[in-house]
């Protein structure tokens, strides 16, 4: 990419960068109490300056950084991921270190480098997933540690190997945005980014989760570039396969993820849907529940309209595997399954925990106007239009049904008598004391007598000896 960022954008990726330093700082000193809130707070300011940057359409470099809407879409699903990994009982020291370092890490590592037309350098990169991998995994408890090292270093090697059978073809140790690479080398990175997703979405909301986005960003980066041709469609068709079997298993994160960088693998129509479905796996992962899959509808149905414009096998293959997903997934969301989801570990009340309010907002966002989401390349105005439509007809639909509840609330209930009581006027005195309850149809009590005489401003006669 050529040319320098507008001071405005320039700005915005300094904040975007040192918000999480501030976090770290804040960490390491321990001046701001609790630190986890802070690091929580940081990561928010981050994704919201990585937003900004998106909106903008920032694309060109800044002294050794450099943003494409890729990285910075990259860069804001690191910081989501990383606010919602400090929610509920795992936030304690070593979860807030490892999850903090693994969002300066990756931050750094995607916006680092520059030149024209790289979109990831190979030292920046890489380095950024080994510090994100080693900080978050080490903050994991024992049990989980495993299974998540395996499928991280298998990331990080088939990483490496791509960006040495690039630097073979001649391409540098940058992956370029355009062009022509090795085969090889595509398949390295986009077997890379599944490996790395599934490491990032294997334990739920943990610090891990971070490897998810660097995941993507490779993925969606290389597949591209080998998009005019079937050289991918066996990688393609068995990350599809992938998807479905982990839709199965109650990973929707997962699922969204592996179908994401199928998408990015098959034809170049389905590169769009592939990015909104990417979307929906982060958004998904960070709030960790079965209602979040629905940010993928968007994804569906731009993955529906590219396999109608261009057809073919392998177009068809993951639209069926993605009918699949998408089948599985309302089925274990809807039935017993879906109350109790294995990956779904953050506490019972999700919705009130702070970490995953700017995904909650992201996610909204996603699925109500996706088609103001124009880094994606996708058209969906015919979406946006029903969907604004949908919306209204709702609110109109809440606000009729809560109007009888909200005119018994602001009328005044009119004052009624206690049982078995009478109201007894009495002349004279201030209006605040000429009324007094007393029994009706009975004598009053000494209790309630002596009340009355209080309210009335008597006082009570003297005992007759």
């Amino acid at each position: 990419m050529t040319g320098l960022l507008t001071g405005g954008q320039s700005a915005a990726l300094v904040v975007a960068l040192g918000a999480p330093v501030a976090g770290a700082i804040a960490v390491v000193t321990g001046r701001l109490s609790p630190v986890a809130r802070v690091v929580q707070a940081s990561a928010a300011v981050s994704a919201a300056a990585w937003v900004l940057l998106l909106c903008t359409g920032a694309r060109g470099r800044a002294a050794v950084f450099h943003v494409s809407p890729l990285v910075a879409a990259g860069g804001c699903g690191v910081a989501l991921l990383a606010a919602a990994a400090l929610d509920g009982a795992r936030r304690d020291h070593r979860a807030v270190v490892g999850t903090v370092l693994a969002l300066v890490a990756s931050s750094a590592g995607l916006a680092g480098g520059g030149g024209s037309g790289q979109v990831v350098l190979a030292g920046a990169v890489l380095a950024g997933l080994v510090v994100a991998t080693a900080a978050s995994v080490d903050a994991l408890p024992p049990p989980e540690r495993r299974a998540t090292v395996l499928f991280a270093l298998a990331g990080l090697g088939a990483a490496i190997v791509g960006f040495v059978l690039l630097r073979a073809g001649g391409d540098g140790w940058s992956l370029p945005s355009t062009g022509t690479v090795p085969r090889a080398s595509v398949v390295a990175f986009v077997l890379a980014g599944a490996a790395l997703v599934v490491a990032g979405t294997l334990t739920g909301r943990r610090p891990t989760a971070v490897l998810l986005a660097g995941g993507l960003v490779l993925g969606l980066a290389a597949g591209p570039l080998r998009a005019g041709t079937d050289d991918l469609a066996a990688v393609a068709i068995g990350l599809a396969l992938l998807a479905v079997a982990a839709a199965a298993t109650g990973r929707g994160a997962t699922a969204l993820g592996l179908l994401a960088l199928a998408g990015g693998a098959g034809p170049a129509a389905l590169v769009p849907a592939s990015r909104l479905l990417a979307a929906g796996s982060v958004v998904a992962a960070a709030v960790d529940r079965p209602a979040a899959w629905l940010t993928a509808v968007p994804g569906a149905v731009a993955l529906a309209v590219g396999v109608v414009d261009t057809g073919g096998p392998l177009a068809t293959g993951i639209a069926v595997a993605a009918s699949l997903v998408a089948a599985t997934l309302a089925v274990r969301a809807t039935g017993p399954a879906g109350k109790k989801d294995p990956v779904a570990t953050g506490p019972d009340r999700p919705w009130a925990t702070p970490g995953i309010a700017p995904a909650v907002i992201v996610g909204a966002w996603l699925t109500v106007s996706p088609g103001a989401w124009t880094w994606t390349g996708a058209s969906l105005r015919s979406y946006d239009r029903g969907m604004a439509l949908a919306v209204g007809a709702g609110l109109v639909t809440v606000a009729a049904a809560l109007a009888p509840e909200l005119r018994l609330l602001t009328r005044s209930a009119p004052q009624q008598a206690p049982r078995g009581l009478r109201r007894v006027q009495s002349p004279g005195g201030p209006p605040w004391r000429r009324s007094c309850w007393r029994g009706a149809g009975r004598p009053p009590s000494p209790w309630s007598r002596r009340t009355s005489l209080r309210r009335l401003g008597r006082r009570r006669p003297p005992p007759s000896r």
